[in-house]
């Protein structure tokens, strides 16, 4: 029945993988020849093995208790509690989230202000009711510690490529809601076993409220503290997920596994400083880079070339010469949100990106969060937003690199670095772990 299970399993994740189109498929013969693509790739990777590194310490913790427990508590009750546990927990979320509703980003900064811990633990505790009415709530513990997580689906990382994002939540753990929503799962099921909250590298980030002046109501604050909440404190909170709206471009330190956006991450694959306050990289953000699109300073500003653009309302002729004009490694632009393009585009117009995004809300449109590649339409793209493509500066790597080998060597750096994985986040750059090329 396992085996069974594990097939079916795997034929619908290759299924889905292979016909979500429209994507340009990452192969074994894929050259990764620019810095900006090698610095998306090492990115995205390092986070996604530390995610699964987190998940497992965390599941070792989940199954030490429930093993020694012998009769004493049984899967039902240990499940029927965290069903409620789960129900408590989105109310205290709640709470937070009229809270601070009101609040300004100066007092408690981007990532926290559009937090969506709420969300995720409503998505937990819809799951965890259905479980239940379809009485396979009592065997959550179970598969769980055979490492089986939210949507029964496992954390195992394709050593030849990177997460998808926007595959359906009911068939692939990375590159949407479901690799968070395991963390908080996860999380929960450990503070119940009696454990303080423990860093998760790569699944959570700790982000204190900006001003150390802003607090919590103190009657929400015991709450938290009444039901060992595990998803923030009178300090600030932890965010699920490895993106978050803002980065972590305001903490004073940089780590390896924190939560990135869209704009940091770029700014990081093409070398801009964040080493201290006044980094350069810090500064860089969409609104900024649409600006510098049409002036000269901001672009030797930040190291790269405004090529082309592409919009609806020039010349196919115009449009056409710019898409031609697009190199894989060039920095894909549009209002609110910036990528790299992965490839050239196709006939049909499809040219695929590394990038971190996060749309776990809207039903209309692809389920994602995190970093992977997205695929785009460049036809269809142009009629609601114009696309800038801008170009890195000396952005040519001096040895191009496969992309199947590219994953190999981050997975072998980071298991020779790591092979425990690492206790807490990690003060240190991706050219710093990966090395010159």
């Amino acid at each position: 029945m396992a085996i069974h299970f594990m097939l079916c399993l795997w034929i619908s994740t290759v299924t889905q993988a292979c016909s979500k189109q429209q994507r340009l498929a990452m192969s074994e013969d894929e050259v990764i020849d620019t810095n900006s693509n090698l610095g998306m790739g090492v990115q995205i990777r390092v986070k996604q093995l530390a995610i699964r590194g987190s998940q497992d310490k965390q599941k070792n913790i989940i199954t030490q208790y429930i093993n020694e427990q012998h009769d004493d508590e049984t899967h039902q009750t240990f499940t029927n509690k965290l069903l409620e546990k789960v129900k408590i927990y989105v109310s205290i979320s709640q709470k937070i989230k009229e809270c601070i509703k009101n609040v300004s980003v100066g007092e408690i900064g981007y990532p926290i202000k559009f937090n969506k811990t709420a969300v995720q633990l409503e998505k937990l505790s819809a799951w965890l009711e259905q479980q239940k009415c379809a009485g396979d709530l009592d065997r959550l513990i179970g598969r769980i510690m055979q490492g089986f997580f939210y949507k029964k689906l496992r954390n195992d990382i394709d050593s030849d490529a990177l997460p998808i994002l926007g595959v359906s939540i009911e068939q692939a753990f990375y590159g949407n809601e479901v690799s968070s929503v395991s963390s908080m799962l996860l999380a929960t099921l450990a503070t119940m076993c009696g454990k303080e909250p423990i860093s998760m590298p790569g699944a959570a980030t700790f982000y204190p409220f900006l001003k150390s002046t802003f607090k919590l109501p103190i009657e929400l604050v015991d709450e938290i503290h009444q039901y060992s909440y595990p998803f923030a404190s009178e300090k600030g909170m932890f965010l699920f997920g490895d993106y978050q709206y803002g980065g972590h471009r305001d903490l004073p330190d940089q780590f390896l596994f924190a939560a990135e956006e869209c704009s940091t991450s770029v700014a990081k694959a093409i070398n801009l400083s964040f080493k201290d306050k006044s980094g350069i990289g810090r500064e860089l953000d969409t609104a900024i880079m649409v600006e510098s699109f049409y002036n000269k300073e901001l672009q030797n500003k930040f190291g790269y070339q405004a090529i082309d653009y592409l919009s609806s309302e020039r010349e196919t002729s115009e449009n056409q010469k710019a898409w031609e004009a697009i190199e894989p490694g060039d920095i894909f632009l549009v209002e609110g949100h910036t990528a790299t393009f992965e490839t050239k585009y196709n006939n049909s117009g499809i040219t695929s990106t590394f990038q971190f995004g996060r749309e776990i809300e809207d039903a209309k449109v692809d389920n994602r969060l995190g970093g992977g590649t997205y695929s785009y339409n460049l036809f269809t793209k142009i009629k609601d937003k114009t696309v800038y493509i801008l170009r890195p500066n000396k952005n040519k790597l001096s040895e191009s690199i496969s992309l199947t080998n590219l994953l190999h060597t981050i997975d072998q750096k980071y298991g020779n670095k790591w092979p425990n994985g690492p206790a807490d986040n990690v003060i240190i750059t991706w050219q710093e772990f990966f090395g010159g090329r």
